[in-house]
């Protein structure tokens, strides 16, 4: 529920129709042609600006990431909800026309009420939720409901194509995710931290890096009913925190004596 008034409140959610109006002016395309060139366009970052913002105006006029890996198949709803489903197609009788059918699935995890909002926390304490940053002197001991050995732990469970930029990534939790009934959930408790009336909820994390397309490059159950998600925005390659380090390089002439 808040999430959706945090949607339907947030001036992000005329981002689409704005962008839809601006580039129609002058063009004989259709709207649904416009959204998706808007769809596969990169979203200007402003100085200053916050990671949950750009994250926001990037992901949010896009549809939600899926990932499919063998049986199972990963939906990310950015500001929303994380799902595992798994879908047959099947052959429509009536139209003939193939859709899909869901025939299992699991809420792992939701955006509202877990501690991402800045409510939560202020847009200046964002570097305390980023790990392996640009800048050096950022003190990782103090990320709240971050600690730093788990911040540490997720670091080096880095994905086969690794981030981009310089390697650092920012952290979300989506907790009250369904009840995970595995009977190994002891390490979820720990993880999670969420136990509703004797039972161990499904949670996840997302780390957010620099890359080249808006995609989930990696997906992981780390924990028990505890899953990680590796989330690639091109935009953040533009915020400093995850901008790749310039290497100086001095030119020395050497003359002659």
């Amino acid at each position: 529920e808040k999430v959706k008034k945090l949607l339907n409140v947030s001036p992000n959610q005329n981002i689409m129709k704005n962008m839809v109006k601006k580039f129609s002016i002058g063009s004989d395309a259709g709207e649904d042609s416009i959204k998706s060139s808007i769809r596969t366009r990169m979203v200007e970052v402003k100085e200053g600006e916050s990671i949950r913002s750009i994250l926001m105006r990037t992901l949010l006029i896009r549809s939600c990431l899926v990932k499919n890996i063998g049986w199972w198949s990963y939906e990310f709803c950015h500001m929303d909800r994380i799902r595992q489903y798994h879908a047959a197609n099947l052959v429509d009788a009536s139209t003939g026309m193939m859709k899909q059918r869901i025939e299992s699935e699991h809420l792992l995890g939701l955006y509202s009420g877990s501690g991402n909002d800045v409510e939560d926390y202020p847009d200046d304490e964002e570097h305390l939720y980023v790990i392996n940053a640009t800048s050096s002197n950022i003190d990782l001991s103090i990320g709240g409901r971050n600690p730093k050995a788990i911040l540490e732990n997720l670091n080096k469970q880095h994905n086969d194509q690794g981030p981009g930029g310089n390697g650092a990534v920012y952290i979300q939790e989506y907790f009250h995710g369904d009840v995970c009934d595995h009977e190994d959930v002891a390490e979820s408790v720990i993880k999670g931290g969420n136990i509703v009336h004797g039972s161990v909820e499904r949670s996840s994390t997302v780390r957010f890096s620099c890359g080249k397309t808006w995609d989930i490059v990696n997906i992981k159950e780390d924990q028990t009913c505890h899953y990680v998600l590796d989330v690639t925005v091109p935009e953040l390659c533009e915020h400093p925190l995850f901008k790749a380090a310039v290497t100086q390089t001095q030119v020395v002439k050497c003359l002659p004596l």
